[in-house]
């Protein structure tokens, strides 16, 4: 799905004529109020930290002056390593246990990282959830409250439930992944646990 479509979805959703190029969208005002809100919307849910747009272990490295800065399309961050407690600010790292920006100049900080992605580039469950709820936001704030935002509205769980599928489907994730459930099946009451 391109941006166009999403926005024509939440055009048609308003019930207004879709556009046939992105060049038009700055053009006609319920056109441009929707990619707003898509790109709003886009980020509020990419911020969640999903399989397509987190990455673990990423190196930054300090300038000259020991200042780690982050670029625009950084939503969140978090040390990799948990005895450090580092959070994005004023888009630079901040080292929260010492109340500081400054690190050693050139020294590497790795950090686990949810990037913002452009729309064209996310997975289709993810596109067609944000243009969903973008659509439904842009009806709410556009014509207002009534019984359609209540369909829009199942429609939207609908595609965040289909998106939250395909992305746990990504992740692979595995209930022996953790220490607390392996301990759960090891403990000395069921010594065997499920490798017996």
């Amino acid at each position: 799905m391109t941006e166009l479509e999403a926005v024509n979805i939440a055009l048609q959703t308003i019930g207004e004529m879709t556009l046939t190029t992105a060049t038009t969208i700055p053009d006609v005002y319920e056109a441009s109020t929707a990619l707003e809100i898509l790109t709003e919307t886009k980020r509020a849910v990419l911020s969640v930290g999903l399989n397509c747009n987190t990455d673990t272990n990423w190196d930054f490295t300090a300038d000259s002056s020991g200042y780690v800065a982050l670029a625009s399309n950084v939503l969140r961050i978090e040390a990799s390593d948990a005895q450090y407690n580092y959070i994005a600010k004023s888009n630079k790292v901040y080292n929260k246990d010492e109340n500081t920006f400054l690190f050693d100049p050139n020294e590497t900080v790795t950090l686990d990282v949810v990037w913002d992605l452009n729309f064209d580039d996310l997975p289709p469950s993810i596109a067609y959830y944000v243009a969903i709820k973008a659509a439904r936001l842009t009806y709410q704030r556009l014509i207002g409250s009534t019984d359609v935002i209540q369909v829009l509205l199942r429609d939207e769980e609908d595609a965040k439930q289909k998106m939250i599928d395909d992305d746990v489907d990504t992740r692979d994730y595995n209930i022996f992944d953790t220490s607390s459930t392996r301990r759960i099946i090891t403990r000395s009451s069921n010594p065997r646990g499920i490798f017996g």
